[in-house]
């Protein structure tokens, strides 16, 4: 967790990586997400609206553990 910590240069993408700590904390991807974009400096398209929608099940109260659950 202590790598997600680092700055963001880009004030778009510092804006669009605003997300409560909570959700880096119990999501694996969206951690995974930032990492790479620490990495790498960019995102694909397919990247921005995966966490996009990922960011949008949290707000609503929808977790991965969740969705597998409904899924079986």
């Amino acid at each position: 967790m202590k790598e997600l910590r680092q700055d963001v240069k880009d004030p778009k993408m510092k804006k669009f990586f605003d997300i409560p700590q909570e959700y880096y904390e119990q999501s694996q991807f969206l951690r995974s997400i930032k990492r790479n974009y620490l990495r790498f400096e960019r995102l694909s398209e397919k990247q921005i609206e995966s966490l996009k929608k990922t960011v949008e099940e949290f707000k609503q109260g929808i977790n991965r553990e969740q969705l597998k659950k409904n899924l079986k």
